[in-house]
């Protein structure tokens, strides 16, 4: 009899624990939000608003589509594609305003897209405002801990294994598959569904940490470069036992290590490659611009080989670069959560919710960006010098979600050597 009520009383505790996880913690902050005014769809207990997001996502998927072509019967781009693949902002900001509230599981969102309160997140550096828990949790697999044709993904994999690991990119190919394997299964997956993971995502981790864990070595043993490696191998052992908070008790040296190397190989390998080209799609469009920026490349460079003492000089490509940015950033979204009661114009921001700024930038620079920068001038400079082009009839212009906003059928293009 005991046993029973033991068992019981287990059941019932969980049940108490499943409940305050679903629903009470979840309508606390929610309820706060509702008495000034923000509001948003219902949500189900469980999945949140995930399954009406899906829905409207497939209407729009499954809706014919035909493509627009101007006076001169060239193929029209248009570049609204957060309305094709997140279609429930546009109807949810239409429904409630520019304020409004959804979830994702047990997670809260707070959608923010008021210019003003935009600023204002931007320019909030204090820490009751950072980067959400689940970001390491949901997306442990991919990035783990740390800091966060023409073959465009193996030409920024190759740079980016030489220039950080002292490696070359068939040395490292199977990692950066590992990678896009596990890019791919992550997005098609909402944050805030407790045991979402799979056997397939348990895997991929598992092998992906244990070939990063072989680079590291066989470079400790062969390579004495003062790379990127080496400097996060020094600051691990460095930091291990000090009280400075950059190895948490709970991470050791080694994870360390291999979640810094899965963040660097992820951002420097899969937006830069994205990046450029979406690029070179734009460029290829707009002819007038390929000329402009290849007139500058030749005024600044001639024949000869760039060096870094031309990058600054070439300020049209950087004018190109950021205006690919401004129209197909890499990251679909910026978040950030409360960690404390939080005020921003005149709205009380309870603890737990995420601030969801889906069109906007933080004051938490990328430590990469002037590599990735650099990067691509060199890219766009050595293309421009030697070839002449133009969007191929075969080209489908479409834009896809995986974790990072990606061409959906590639960019084809027609070369002509000059």
């Amino acid at each position: 009899m005991s046993t029973i009520q033991v068992v019981l009383g287990m059941v019932l505790v969980l049940l108490m624990h499943v409940f305050n996880v679903l629903a009470l913690r979840s309508r606390s902050p929610r309820g706060k939000l509702h008495r000034q005014g923000i509001h948003g769809p219902s949500p189900h207990f469980y999945f949140g608003n995930i399954p009406e997001m899906k829905t409207l996502l497939l209407q729009v998927q499954s809706a014919p589509t035909t493509q627009v072509k101007d006076k001169d019967q060239h193929v029209s781009l248009s570049h609204k594609w957060p309305f094709t693949l997140f279609p429930h902002i546009q109807k949810w900001i239409n429904q409630y305003g520019p304020l409004y509230l959804f979830s994702t599981g047990t997670i809260q969102w707070l959608m923010v897209t008021d210019i003003k309160m935009v600023k204002e997140i931007i320019m909030y550096t204090s820490l009751d405002l950072g980067k959400p828990t689940y970001l390491s949790k949901d997306l442990g697999p991919l990035l783990g801990q740390g800091i966060l044709s023409a073959n465009l993904r193996s030409l920024s994999a190759e740079i980016i294994s030489r220039t950080c690991f002292g490696s070359n990119y068939i040395e490292g190919k199977e990692i950066f598959s590992k990678l896009r394997d596990l890019q791919k299964l992550l997005s098609k997956i909402h944050a805030g569904i407790p045991g979402f993971r799979n056997r397939q995502m348990w895997r991929l981790e598992k092998e992906l940490n244990s070939k990063i864990s072989k680079l590291i070595k066989h470079h400790q043993k062969e390579t004495h470069e003062h790379d990127l490696l080496q400097m996060i191998l020094e600051g691990a052992k460095n930091c291990t036992g000090s009280s400075d908070g950059l190895l948490s008790n709970s991470m050791s040296h080694d994870r360390f290590v291999i979640d810094n190397c899965k963040n660097i190989l992820f951002a420097g390998h899969e937006t830069i490659a994205i990046t450029a080209s979406w690029c070179l799609m734009l460029l290829a469009a707009h002819q007038d611009r390929q000329d402009c920026a290849r007139a500058v490349v030749l005024e600044v460079c001639g024949r000869g080989a760039l060096d870094a003492s031309m990058r600054r000089s070439l300020k049209t490509l950087t004018m190109v670069i950021q205006e690919t940015l401004r129209l197909y950033s890499p990251q679909a979204n910026v978040v950030r959560t409360a960690f404390q009661d939080i005020i921003l114009k005149g709205i009380l921001i309870p603890k737990v919710p995420q601030a969801y700024n889906p069109f906007g930038i933080g004051p938490r620079v990328c430590v990469g960006q002037q590599l990735a920068m650099t990067e691509l001038k060199v890219i766009f400079s050595l293309i421009l010098l030697k070839f002449h082009f133009s969007l191929s009839s075969s080209y489908c212009h479409s834009s896809s979600f995986h974790l990072i906003i990606e061409p959906g059928h590639g960019v084809v293009l027609k070369m002509t050597r000059i």
